[in-house]
């Protein structure tokens, strides 16, 4: 699952709402991206870069986009298919 949004939030505090509710999980930053790893889960949140087609999602509505992407692994298959 992967899903864009738009803010006049500052990237910054966005990712200071994720660090928060997810912290419990050890969510970590870096200068590009902030993600979450664990066993079952992973959750990804990347800032959109103005010049990708993605971007256009909100262009001229909201100061960033950013995209959030969650993959999650069901504890009863075994292995991963696709």
């Amino acid at each position: 699952f992967a899903r864009n949004y738009g803010t006049n939030r500052s990237f910054d505090e966005v990712r200071a709402d994720y660090r928060k509710a997810l912290s419990f999980l050890g969510w970590e930053d870096d200068a590009e991206k902030s993600w979450v790893v664990t066993d079952q889960l992973i959750i990804r949140l990347y800032r959109i870069d103005p010049s990708s087609p993605d971007y256009q999602d909100g262009k001229g509505l909201y100061q960033i986009i950013y995209m959030i992407s969650v993959d999650y692994a069901d504890p009863a298959i075994q292995y991963c298919i696709g």
